[in-house]
């Protein structure tokens, strides 16, 4: 529900009723979001009693339904807006792409890494009847309809563009209720793309805010380094909601690159290595007392492993190291791939001006694994990277020593900083997981602090 409240003109609908099939609701009072889970004429029109003047209207069902909700919808005065599939995960909604011919085609060349000749074919071959039968394909779809006269819906982004929902492809976060969601506005003749970033959670405006800063201070020594950063437009809101408005990096998620093309681990990791290193050199600090800033770090999330801490903290009693601008959240997902090797690097909300070397390099190299090598779980990649015996402890090991080295770090300082960030990523996962959830960075951090340098980082 969240992701579908952000389509509301004003960008939040604090007033939902939800609308069973045969028309009840759980609402009398009008509403900024009616929700039906049923597409009927009772649910129809139940839906266009209770909306407010300027709220919405969303019928849920499979995508065969689509059409049938379009026609049910209009009978009642409304005017159907966009026709978006969902995306689900664990029963949540995890994503809206808007089944319109040019929001497809940028997804597909965006986030699919199709060459641009299969996009063109595929844009021409997009047309209502063309859709119609996507549409009917797509497991869950939602309608989205308003009043003639209502606002239009995004119209909170105030972008310019005359139908921005029909080109907003909206992505949501698996952090739960601290988490976020990002719009992405396909670009037209007339409007660049953008990309807006709404933050959740009661301390949602202080991250963004944040968040924001930190890039503006960051963004020009990292594209100095070579990656392409966004660049902060203005902040907004949806509702309450904090917004960052940012131009959009070019080139294709790293995730998806590596899913159609493994054999560009190598490549892509080299490429993340030497940019780490140019701005590791261009941030590096003089020497500090590396468990001070373990302390800082962990003293923002919950308690979730004490002994594990107190192991790590006496791992660096004693050990000074140069502190480096990080991200903090490298993973394949916010790197960008684009031509000859050129990359990209987006979502800063974990950002730091001062954080610990070498730990985005780790990050981001066993997540690249993960995908690359198909292995089931974060853990099995980790192994597949430090552990003993190990198919990628090549690679692994020439990227990280090249980087230790140009930092100035010896074997056992690498190995106690990878060991402390191992910690802190499990400490930002105790604090967005839910107690049922699994906590694979806590488990590697328990590995990684059992296991003494591994064969990777000794050489």
């Amino acid at each position: 529900m969240r992701l579908l409240g952000l389509l509301h003109p004003r960008g939040d609908a604090t007033r939902v009723a939800y609308v069973a099939a045969e028309g009840a609701r759980a609402s009398q009072e009008a509403v900024d979001l009616a929700i039906a889970y049923a597409p009927t004429r009772r649910a129809a029109a139940a839906c266009a009693a209770v909306v407010a003047t300027d709220g919405i209207v969303v019928a849920l069902g499979p995508g065969r339904s689509a059409a049938g909700a379009r026609r049910l919808l209009s009978a009642q005065g409304l005017r159907v807006d966009a026709v978006f599939g969902i995306r689900r995960s664990s029963g949540q909604a995890l994503g809206l792409l808007p089944l319109d011919a040019h929001a497809l085609a940028h997804a597909a060349t965006t986030y699919g890494a199709a060459p641009p000749a299969l996009v063109a074919l595929v844009r021409r071959a997009l047309n209502e009847r063309t859709l119609a039968l996507v549409a009917s394909a797509v497991p869950r779809v939602a309608v989205v309809a308003r009043h003639a006269d209502a606002p239009p819906l995004l119209a909170w982004l105030d972008s310019g563009h005359r139908a921005p929902a029909t080109h907003a492809i909206i992505l949501g976060s698996w952090r739960g209720p601290r988490g976020s969601a990002v719009i992405d506005l396909a670009p037209t003749r007339e409007h660049p793309r953008l990309i807006a970033k709404i933050t959740f959670g009661a301390e949602g405006a202080a991250r963004a805010t944040a968040e924001a800063q930190t890039l503006q201070r960051l963004g020009r020594g990292a594209e100095a380094a070579g990656a392409r950063v966004p660049t902060v437009i203005r902040l907004a809101l949806a509702g309450e909601r904090p917004v960052i408005v940012e131009d959009a990096v070019p080139g294709t998620p790293a995730n998806q690159v590596l899913r159609l093309q493994p054999a560009r681990l190598r490549e892509l990791l080299h490429g993340i290595a030497t940019w780490l290193e140019r701005w590791g050199l261009a941030t590096r600090t003089p020497r500090q007392d590396a468990a001070i800033l373990l302390d800082e770090s962990l003293s923002l999330g919950p308690p979730f492993d004490r002994d594990l801490a107190r192991r790590v903290r006496g791992q660096l009693h004693h050990v000074r190291l140069p502190l480096v601008a990080t991200h903090g959240d490298l993973t394949a997902a916010n790197v960008l791939v684009a031509g000859r090797g050129a990359i990209g690097v987006v979502d800063w909300q974990t950002a730091r001006v001062h954080g610990l070397p070498i730990g985005d390099l780790a990050y981001a190299t066993v997540d690249a694994v993960r995908i690359a090598g198909r292995y089931p779980t974060v853990v099995a990649a980790y192994d597949a990277c430090f552990g003993r015996s190990t198919g990628h402890g090549q690679l692994v090991g020439c990227l990280h020593r090249s980087l230790a080295a140009a930092l100035g770090l010896s074997p056992a300082e690498t190995w106690a900083a990878l060991c402390a960030s191992w910690l802190e990523h499990a400490a930002n996962e105790a604090s967005t997981a839910d107690g049922r959830a699994e906590r694979p960075f806590l488990e590697i951090a328990r590995r990684a602090v059992g296991s003494g340098i591994p064969p990777a980082l000794a050489g």
